[in-house]
């Protein structure tokens, strides 16, 4: 664990004013777990409209302390400056175990490169910290004024690299920042002045006459490294970090050494792509970087070794967001999934890289494509391992296999099967009325319209069900099913409101089956013939798994809604005894998630199905 002796490096001070947490946080990131000086994880937040970048204690729940016995003394933030509209974050740990952190400034061509922390010969880590260079006073006019900036402050974790101009306009002094903007507060002659958060602090005298200036640089070792355009995601990879960009005529990757920033190599794509977000995928034992285009129908797919662009793969539309899951299926046999989120498809497709195929999770319809989800994917996430699934196996035994998280704009959190690509459903799964459940629970009768009518869907006296439902979860959708008796055809018409007409029709004493396959149902003919326009309306819960928001008080009421959530970043952590012995250590698959409009974060915990912690 850090030492005590790093306290000396912070402050507990508030000036009014601050942002201490979070305002606009836009992007997650987790420090490599087993290559740092911290036992468990922690992860950093980078806030859009601040320019500040929080650590955070994973597993704790609060914000970064460095003391086992002071936990309110929070680590100090990461500022890059109020002006800066912060996009993706990243962490580095070199192999001495020190920490940079890179980011991207999406109102600059550039990457911001941080230094976090080193480590000193005892292994104990040391922050650097921030300083200020001599003030220089430029008298413009040559009148020799005597003005002095003198007692200068600057402040860890609210100071960073940028230059300062304190100016005369012969009425009053102005402060402005080349990365914090222009100051609200003004400065006096003969009173101690701050900057509007904390980044600067001094005390003026003297004269001067308009068009004088104090010129002045603070430094905490921020590099400002140029790009070809705007960064649009970051991705470590190995020692290098790689940085997507667009373009008004094409995209490409920048390769800089994530040790000393220098561009190691670029990859250019074709004119009119968009490169937007990475992940990293071992396929086949070829370390390669798969690039969604945000302009295009396609993925690009880039070897890591050779810098160079492999076959396209096809999407259904320009691409949101990836991820990649690898691993074993609940029979053991092995898999290699790249989950592709096309635009405003509200879905999520499934691809093999290694047989470069799609995967379709419902073979009984003629498209291959993903399960719907009702709302534009704002973010996905891999999970570290294996995630237990809610609905428990014909033999009572709960499943544990790969899931990809998916976040959705609409403030919902679902969960992927990452062998299959369908969505994982609760405890119940997809359902209809079921008294076996609750009492209230009314099972679907016949709407008899003409003259009386006796016929009935059959229940199932096991499930308690009048309908069976796909496998695949995501199939089956929130909908109500109309079931209506067709008089000239002497069927049942079947349409759902979101499912639409099937072309199949239902026959009395025959097991019907959805075109799709989402829904199946018996209707049992009775000794009185249905007659023209009877009809069942059978409403039927998707019953997937959703994370919607934070039960606080656990009421079974969620207390704070997950307002549009962005990309979620995955980790893992381990509980209970780690020394031996009878019972098994209980590692939990866990997700970070920024929630940008509330200026909030949440931790989900992706084996329970829940949103267990909020910071804000």
């Amino acid at each position: 664990m850090i030492s005590l002796l790093l306290l000396s490096l912070f402050g507990c001070t508030k000036t009014e004013g601050i942002l201490l947490h979070f305002d606009g946080p836009i992007a997650a990131a987790i420090v490599p777990q087993g290559s740092t000086v911290f036992d468990e994880p922690v992860g950093l937040i980078a806030n859009q409209r601040s320019g500040v970048i929080v650590p955070v204690d994973l597993k704790a729940g609060r914000l970064l302390s460095l003391s086992k016995t002071a936990s309110f003394l929070r680590a100090p933030a990461l500022p890059t400056g109020q002006d800066r509209l912060l996009g993706d974050v990243e962490v580095y740990v070199d192999p001495e175990g020190g920490a940079t952190v890179w980011a991207t400034d999406t109102g600059a061509p550039s990457v911001l490169r941080i230094p976090w922390y080193s480590l000193d010969d005892s292994g104990e880590p040391v922050l650097d910290t921030a300083a200020a260079g001599d003030a220089m006073f430029v008298d413009v006019d040559g009148t020799g004024d005597d003005a002095v900036l003198a007692d200068v402050v600057v402040r860890d974790g609210f100071t960073t690299t940028e230059d300062w101009s304190v100016s005369y306009d012969g009425a009053r002094w102005w402060a402005e920042g080349s990365a914090s903007g222009p100051q609200t507060s003004e400065p006096f002659a003969g009173a101690p002045w701050v900057s509007d958060h904390g980044e600067l602090g001094f005390t003026l005298s003297g004269s001067a006459t308009a068009g004088d200036r104090f010129e002045i640089h603070t430094d905490t070792g921020l590099v400002e490294i140029p790009s070809e355009d705007v960064v649009i995601d970051l991705l470590v990879v190995g020692d290098e970090v790689w940085g997507s960009y667009s373009d008004a005529t094409g995209s490409g990757i920048n390769v800089w050494d994530a040790a000393t920033g220098e561009l190691r190599r670029t990859v250019q794509f074709s004119p009119g792509t968009g490169a937007g977000r990475m992940v990293l995928a071992d396929v086949d034992g070829v370390d390669t970087v798969f690039v969604a285009d945000s302009r295009l129908a396609q993925v690009h797919r880039v070897d890591v070794a050779t810098g160079t662009e492999g076959d396209l793969i096809p999407a259904a539309g320009a691409v949101v967001d990836l991820a990649y899951s690898a691993g074993y299926d609940v029979n053991g046999a092995p898999f290699t999934h790249l989950f592709i989120a096309p635009l405003a498809l509200n879905r999520v497709d499934v691809y093999d890289p290694v047989l470069n195929l799609p995967v379709d999770p419902n073979p009984l319809t003629p498209e291959t494509d993903g399960v719907f989800l009702g709302s534009p994917v704002s973010g996905l996430a891999a999970s570290i391992g294996s995630v237990w699934q809610q609905k428990t196996t014909t033999w009572g035994a709960r499943p544990r296999v790969p899931a990809v998280a998916v976040s959705t704009s609409d403030g919902y959190v679902f969960q992927l099967d990452g062998s299959t690509g369908c969505a994982v459903t609760d405890l119940r799964g997809p359902h209809g009325p079921n008294q076996l459940w609750s009492t209230s629970d009314a099972y679907v009768s016949l709407n008899d319209i003409g003259p009386t009518s006796d016929s009935a869907l059959w229940i199932d006296s096991y499930s308690g069900e009048q309908a069976t439902f796909s496998n695949c979860g995501g199939v089956a959708q929130t909908e109500t099913w109309t079931i209506t008796y067709e008089a000239a055809s002497t069927s049942w018409t079947v349409e759902g409101n979101h499912s639409g007409f099937q072309e199949r029709h239902a026959l009395d004493d025959v097991r019907y089956l959805s075109d799709d396959g989402a829904i199946s149902f018996l209707i049992v003919s009775g000794a009185l013939p249905p007659t023209d326009g009877d009809q069942f309306l059978l409403s039927v819960d998707s019953g997937l798994l959703t994370i919607k928001g934070v039960d606080s008080n656990v009421d079974g009421t969620i207390d704070d809604a997950l307002v549009f959530p962005g990309r979620p970043a995955a980790f893992d952590y381990t509980v209970g005894p780690t020394g031996g012995g009878w019972d098994e250590t209980d590692r939990r698959e866990m997700l970070l998630l920024p929630l940008t409009d509330v200026d909030k974060a949440a931790r989900i915990e992706l084996d329970g199905g829940k949103a267990e912690v909020e910071w804000q």
